[in-house]
């Protein structure tokens, strides 16, 4: 039988992140797309800059409480040019088309 942790492909599933106003976090690429990453937004989304692939979301798309999903083997970057810290609960989750 599959674990979590097998198609999760990282013994993290869910944390809380935080990125203070005028700072970023540089491109880089998760290890496998065998799993997607959800970043909740708790508060602070105001002014991040989210950016997968060729693809960029202001705000989360939505602000605070709006959740996003993307496959973080494509290389990702934030930039946070808001003024309060942003907190997101981050989960890793199988990627459904290939469990």
């Amino acid at each position: 039988k599959t674990t979590i942790w097998e198609l999760c492909g990282s013994g993290t599933v869910v944390t809380i992140l935080r990125l203070r106003p005028g700072t970023s976090i540089l491109p880089h690429c998760g290890t496998t797309n065998a799993r997607l990453i959800m970043h909740f937004p708790l508060i602070g989304s105001d002014g991040v800059k989210f950016v997968v692939g060729d693809e960029t979301v202001m705000n989360y798309g939505g602000g605070d409480g709006h959740p996003i999903v993307f496959d973080d083997s494509f290389e990702h970057h934030v930039y946070h040019e808001g003024t309060e810290d942003r907190f997101v609960v981050l989960a890793v989750l199988g990627h459904p088309d290939l469990m």
